[in-house]
């Protein structure tokens, strides 16, 4: 999609702290399996065992692999968990249907969406979609009124109580949150509350990059992409800082920052 809708303007989202120095990367380095060691202890088999290895990323298209060999791998994973293709759809031990609802916000989504299903359905999957009224989709997002949902998680050099919002336990059935996988797990709830509680820097990178790893192995989405770049149109005659803020968004600083380049005198380059 990113080729053939985006112009490969977009990178693929490994984590949910993507291209921040929050995100986790390979193995758990050792202040991190510190950390996993005191949950594994306090909450034993709630603690993935595959947490100290390092997480599997997204699927990918790019060579050596390829779209037809994904699906195969989400054949044999969905054959193992009991759904077999029968009578034209992919069907469970009951011989139910294995079909949803995408909850879409607006006209840009169809695009990704429609790509989505027709993949889905080479599996047997039936995958309904369509763009509901904003009023409605408020209503239905905020009451967890839907099978599946597009989401835009917004985020934070500092992570904090915003965390609450998203991942805790108690903001899973609390109508209006932002905990829009449902995620209510105590591992989860106990790194926050270590998190909120960091006191050095490096302490907070690394319960953050544990809760990533938890999270990434909850496997609550499918994730989508994010820009790695502000793209800006201005005039050439208006000069910015040679070394330019390296995190936050350009609509922060930039109307600040810029000046006007002085007229050129006549016969200067």
């Amino acid at each position: 999609m990113n080729h053939q809708l985006f112009f490969n303007l977009y990178t693929r989202s490994p984590s949910y702290f993507s291209n921040t120095e929050l995100a986790a990367i390979g193995r758990p380095d050792e202040r991190e399996q510190k950390v996993l060691r005191e949950l594994q202890t306090n909450f034993g088999d709630k603690l993935p065992a595959e947490i100290f290895d390092e997480i599997p990323p997204p699927p990918t298209t790019a060579p050596p692999h390829s779209l037809r060999e994904n699906l195969r791998q989400a054949r044999e994973l969905l054959t193992q968990a009991g759904w077999t293709y029968r009578d034209g759809a992919l069907r469970n031990a009951q011989g139910e249907p294995f079909k949803f609802e995408m909850m879409l916000h607006e006209r840009f989504e169809e695009r990704v969406s429609a790509a989505y299903a027709r993949n889905l359905e080479k599996l047997g999957i039936h995958m309904d979609y369509r763009v509901f009224d904003a009023a409605l989709a408020q209503r239905k997002e905020e009451n967890f009124d839907y099978d599946m949902v597009w989401g835009m998680m917004g985020g934070s050099q500092s992570p904090g109580n915003e965390l609450f919002d998203y991942f805790g336990s108690a903001s899973r059935d609390q109508v209006g949150s932002n905990n829009v996988m449902g995620v209510a797990d105590p591992v989860v709830d106990a790194l926050i509350n270590r998190i909120i509680q960091a006191e050095k820097r490096e302490d907070l990178v690394t319960l953050v990059r544990v809760l990533d790893r938890v999270l990434r192995l909850g496997y609550y989405m499918v994730p989508h992409f994010y820009s790695n770049a502000h793209r800006v149109s201005y005039r050439r005659t208006l000069a910015q800082p040679t070394v330019l803020p390296r995190y936050y968004t350009i609509e922060e600083w930039a109307v600040k920052a810029w000046w006007k380049k002085p007229e050129a005198k006549e016969g200067s380059k």
